[in-house]
Parts: structure tokens; sequence; C-alpha cells
């Protein structure tokens, strides 16, 4: 009986050892993927910061550019209209960016899923208009030429009579290094015999239009195809610029994305 009693001990404690160690192992185990867990909620929390901090800094460099474009050199009046829409499309969309960094920000302190799925679908908005908005930009950039050099025509029409006309003019060849809308001939109808402004003279003096052409002291490029190529190169440089911020766009979604994965894990 003593013997049977012993067994039936001996079997209890190593029934209650293989509990506690079952139980231990779980305990451990759990508390491994809580580790685990919470490593991946602070990647990913991390670079959702970072993304979002850079996608901060791109939005104030659009925000300066804008103020840049708006403060338009007063020689350039003629070509404001042309400027506005596309300054305000900037404002808007650079402070839209701006604002939903620091949203982000926000949601960082108050780790909210809830906040972190409205941020995914304003930025997922935000994101769709961007790229609709470039695509239209590359649609009537041919347009928008055309009416700069329509401007540029009328311009030209009122060099001798109109300061703002003329200011204009000499600027534009000054700096884009041209003569004429399409040709240095067309200033011939507004001066007498072969003279052009002193701005088309490649080696400037005063009254040194009047002899430009004989002396061949004059640029030879077009208005028209200056302003086309510089165009070109400034498409270019925002093409890549928005092409950069998109992606950095997309990243944030995805580490958003990840980011509140993690918190859903961690509060099951």
């Amino acid at each position: 009986m003593t013997n049977s009693m012993g067994v039936l001990t001996l079997i209890d404690e190593l029934f209650c050892f293989k509990t506690c160690a079952i139980s231990f192992s779980y305990q451990t185990k759990k508390k491994e993927k809580q580790k685990q867990k919470v490593s991946k909620m602070c990647s990913s929390k991390c670079f959702f910061i970072v993304s979002n901090l850079v996608l901060m800094i791109l939005s104030l460099i659009i925000l300066v550019f804008s103020a840049i474009i708006q403060n338009f050199d007063s020689s350039y009046i003629l070509f404001r209209e042309y400027v506005c829409t596309p300054t305000g499309i900037f404002i808007i969309f650079g402070s839209c960016l701006l604002c939903i960094s620091l949203f982000a920000l926000f949601i960082v302190y108050v780790r909210s899923a809830f906040l972190l799925s409205i941020y995914t679908c304003i930025l997922f908005v935000v994101s769709v208009v961007e790229v609709a908005i470039v695509l239209a930009f590359f649609v009537m950039k041919s347009h928008v030429i055309n009416l700069i050099t329509d401007s540029l025509f009328l311009a030209e029409s009122k060099y001798t009579v109109d300061k703002t006309a003329a200011e204009t003019w000499d600027t534009v060849q000054r700096d884009l290094i041209c003569c004429g809308v399409k040709n240095y001939t067309e200033w011939f109808q507004y001066f007498s015999n072969t003279s052009v402004p002193d701005s088309c003279c490649d080696f400037y003096t005063v009254g040194c239009g009047q002899v430009a052409v004989s002396n061949g002291n004059f640029y030879q490029n077009s208005c028209a195809s200056a302003i086309a190529n510089w165009t070109y190169g400034h498409v270019v440089t925002t093409a890549i610029f928005f092409s950069f911020t998109l992606l950095l766009q997309i990243l944030s979604l995805i580490t958003s994305h990840l980011y509140r994965t993690t918190i859903d894990s961690l509060t099951l």
C-alpha cells in the first residue's frame, strides 16, 4: 500500500513538473513572439518616421520654390498669367504634403491604427491626383509654349510704344541669348532699315542694334526655340523631382501599412 502511494505521488510530481515545464515553455515562446512583434513595430515605426521626415523636407522645398516663382521678375510680367496656375498647384501640393507629414508624426505619438488608416487613404488620394496633374502638364506643355509664343509676338509689335513690352523682350533676349520670336528679321518692320533691339547684340553697347546685323554682332538663335529648350530642360528636372516624390509617397504608404499591422498585432 505504501509503495502504491509512493508511486502515485511520484507520478503526480512528474505530471506537475511536466505541466510547469510546458507552461514555462509556452510563456517563453509567448515572450519571444512579443519581443519579435515589438522589434518589428520599432523597425516599421523608424522607417515610417524617416520617410515622412524626408517628405516634409521635400514639401518645404516645393513651398520655397513656389514662393520664388510667385515673386517673378517684374521684367517677365507678360508671362505672369502662365505661371500663376502652376505656382498655385505647387503651393497646394506642398502644403498638403507638409500637413500629411505632420499628421504622420502625430500618429506616431498617439500610436493609433485608425489614424494610420486615414493617413493611408489621404496620401493615396494625393498621390493619384499628383500623377493626374503631372500627366496633364505634359499634355498641355506644347499648348502653353504656343501661348507664350503668341504673347511674344504681341509684345514684339508693341516694343517701340510699350515700356513693359520692351522690358520683357530685352530681358528675354538677354537671358535666353536669342533674337526675335522665330527670326531676327522680324524686328526690321518695327525699326528703320535692318536694325534690331540692343538686347540682341552679342557684345552690348548703347545703340549697337543699329549696326548689329551688318557687323554680325547679334544672337542667331530664335527665342521660340530657346524657350522650348528651356522648358524641356526644366520639364525633365521637374519630372525627376516629382518621380522621386511619388516613390517616397509609395514608400510611406508601404511603411504605414506595416506599422499599422504591427500595432494591430500587439493589441490582439
